[in-house]
């Protein structure tokens, strides 16, 4: 039995990550996740969670915009 399981092997698992950041859709939703979080965090009388969750969010989010950022320099290379 592979010792990779159900989730596949390593490179598979890169392989995947890169595809999701490359991809403009997956992105896209990151995207409007965020401004979610950023519209409901203007709010805060009107949340049902609380700030530091959302401020959380938002910081992963932000993490994931910064990985985006290093894959896709990675796979297209630098400016000029």
């Amino acid at each position: 039995m592979p010792s990779g399981g159900a989730s596949g092997s390593a490179p598979q698992r890169r392989a995947r990550l890169r595809r999701f950041f490359l991809d403009a859709r997956s992105l896209l939703v990151v995207i409007v996740l965020k401004w979610v979080v950023l519209f409901i965090a203007a709010f805060p009388q009107l949340s049902l969670v609380p700030t530091r969750w959302l401020t959380g969010v938002e910081d992963l989010i932000t993490l994931v915009f910064v990985v985006e950022a290093v894959v896709e320099v990675r796979h297209v290379g630098g400016p000029g």
